[in-house]
């Protein structure tokens, strides 16, 4: 990181912390100069990225929604109880600038619980599944890629490799949510 970007992002971090900083908010946009380019002159100012709220970028999703049903019913002396979740998230932008391979297209995530619960409560068990159609999807990432400013579009060398912004060979992570997962509980009170 460049000398006079890493003391304006320090130097805008403490303004925010303070309740001084002017402009914040999405769209905000700070620029920095990186003292002398080595050859004596200088240097070219730094476009720092865009800001939200004091600094921290927030994942944007366009929509949420969340349905639960629950169903109970006496068997024998106990109770069965079995309820499902379907939660829908919209697409995600992980980022301000869009990144193929970071953003998710929006997805559904179903739920589903069965437990039956011995007379007065004293012992339970249950078979519980989540994310149970098994969906792949994208909850976080980051990268240190040069991309286009406005697409998201990755930048390549004339040989097709990617153009890293931190050392030499540049890091595109993503993160997954949980696959399926299917397991059972057992509880007793005493």
């Amino acid at each position: 990181m460049h000398r006079g970007r890493a003391a304006d992002v320090l130097r805008h971090h403490h303004e925010c912390r303070q309740g001084t900083l002017q402009g914040r908010g999405i769209g905000s946009q700070r620029t920095a100069r990186a003292g002398h380019d080595g050859g004596g002159r200088p240097a070219q100012p730094l476009r720092l990225p865009r800001l939200h709220r004091c600094g921290v970028p927030r994942i944007h999703r366009q929509h949420r929604a969340r349905s639960h049903a629950a169903y109970s019913a006496p068997i024998g002396e106990g109770d069965i109880n079995f309820s499902t979740t379907f939660s829908y998230r919209g697409k995600t932008y992980q980022f301000e600038i869009p990144n193929p391979y970071l953003d998710q297209d929006g997805y559904g995530l179903f739920d589903a619980s069965l437990v039956y619960t011995a007379p007065g409560g004293r012992w339970s068990l249950g078979v519980h599944g989540k994310n149970l159609f098994d969906k792949r999807y994208k909850t976080s990432g980051y990268t240190f890629l040069r991309a286009d400013p406005v697409t998201g579009e990755l930048a390549t060398l004339p040989n097709g490799q990617f153009i890293p912004t931190l050392g030499t060979e540049g890091t595109l992570t993503t993160f997954y949510g949980n696959p399926r997962q299917v397991f059972a509980t057992a509880t007793l009170e005493f």
